[in-house]
């Protein structure tokens, strides 16, 4: 979320964060990630909020969902837990 306030003029009353969205393998290519995206996404408009998504680097299946959806990357941060980097959509 840090890296989205830098970038834009919003505060964070203004942001709801996805983050750690899964589908479980069993379910995966019936489009169930991309319903829950734009279920996501209406929710969060209705309420005049901006969806921001942060995305763990490695998960590229998902990076590629949400920018097939129109979301642009702005950059990536590094974890403090050890994680390599995020991905912020």
């Amino acid at each position: 979320m840090a890296l989205w306030l830098d970038k834009s003029q919003d505060s964070e009353a203004q942001l709801a964060v996805g983050a750690r969205l899964f589908v479980a393998p069993e379910a995966r290519h019936e489009g169930l990630g991309e319903r829950l995206m734009k279920a996501a996404n209406t929710y969060a408009r209705e309420r005049g909020l901006r969806v921001v998504l942060d995305v763990m680097a490695k998960d590229t299946a998902a990076i590629r969902l949400y920018e097939c959806l129109g979301m642009q990357r702005i950059g990536t941060s590094t974890h403090a837990y050890g994680v390599k980097s995020r991905v912020v959509v």
